[in-house]
């Protein structure tokens, strides 16, 4: 009777974390609104229409602003306030900063950079699915929003200045860096494990929350592919630090390399670059399986349990 009563209590958890994370979203998004109105003369009507308009590049700055505003308080302000009302841990326990942490995070980038080549398949196969012509109200709607997301992506990576690099660097990897992994892995991977007792249903259904949040289905898989392997990183070693260090990567490297493109120092470009040779996707897979397990026997070699077991 004592493990239903806390099975039913993790999981009127989960629903209060995503109620907590949606009432972020929404505030956040109108505090955010309200943070730029001075770049449209206090016209709030305004401010709605143009901040997404990607041919004006007045519209950077105010639009970058607002996905950062929104970002803290549905993944880092609406969780922590989650925390301070359900959970009687502290935040010090679920944000734990283990001791000798170059190697694993060195093993870390490795591991992240090589996935990242191997993500690539799923990248393209994902871009490149159809649906049966039953869908094909679906299918042109999930084309739409890609489209416009792609859009605002590439107007948001135009780097016409460090100063633009650097602040996207901290509002487009930074921010969901610390906040994403906050949200899904600390806490919604956390209580799904604790309602289920089951790790690995807990890890990829936190990754699947973590890919339907961005709301992308043209990405869905890759991302979710992607959360699995920060929920993995989370549970092997017990810290969130893991965990946000793959994800800084994941989404900095991408920045860093437009950067370089958009100054000259390097003469490709990632957003056009071709689909990565199945060579090359063999060779970093085997790479990144051997640095996951070194990875994996280092974190075994210490004293402590996850906090989610």
């Amino acid at each position: 009777m004592a493990d239903t009563t806390q099975k039913g209590r993790h999981w009127f958890n989960l629903i209060m974390i995503v109620v907590y994370a949606v009432i972020g979203l929404f505030v956040g998004n109108m505090v955010g609104l309200v943070a730029i109105l001075p770049f449209y003369e206090f016209d709030g009507m305004t401010a709605l229409m143009q901040v997404t308009n990607v041919s004006n590049p007045g519209s950077w700055l105010p639009l970058i602003i607002l996905q950062g505003v929104t970002a803290i308080f549905a993944f880092i302000l609406a969780p922590y306030w989650f925390v301070r009302r359900y959970q009687s841990q502290s935040l010090n326990d679920l944000i734990s900063i283990p001791q000798n942490v170059w190697i694993p995070v060195l093993l870390t980038v490795a591991i992240t950079i090589s996935f990242m080549f191997v993500n690539s398949v799923f990248i393209e196969w994902n871009k490149e699915l159809d649906f049966p012509a039953v869908l094909d109200w679906f299918e042109n709607y999930a084309q739409e929003q890609e489209a416009s997301l792609e859009q605002i992506t590439i107007f948001l990576t135009s780097f016409d200045s460090t100063w633009k690099f650097l602040l996207a660097m901290i509002v487009i990897a930074l921010i969901p860096a610390v906040g994403e992994e906050f949200l899904f892995r600390g806490l919604i991977q956390n209580e799904l494990h604790k309602a289920t007792h089951k790790v690995h249903l807990a890890i990829w259904g936190s990754a699947f929350f973590f890919a339907f949040f961005h709301l992308q289905f043209y990405g869905l898989v890759p991302r979710m592919l992607l959360g699995a392997l920060f929920g993995y990183l989370y549970y092997w070693s017990g810290s969130l630090m893991y965990a946000s260090i793959a994800h800084f990567i994941n989404n900095g490297f991408t920045l860093v390399m437009l950067y370089l493109y958009q100054i000259g120092a390097i003469d490709f470009d990632i957003q056009e670059t071709e689909s990565t040779p199945l060579e090359t996707v063999v060779i970093f897979f085997i790479i990144g399986s051997i640095l996951t397990y070194l990875f994996v026997r280092y974190q075994q070699q210490k004293t402590f349990l996850p906090p989610n077991e």
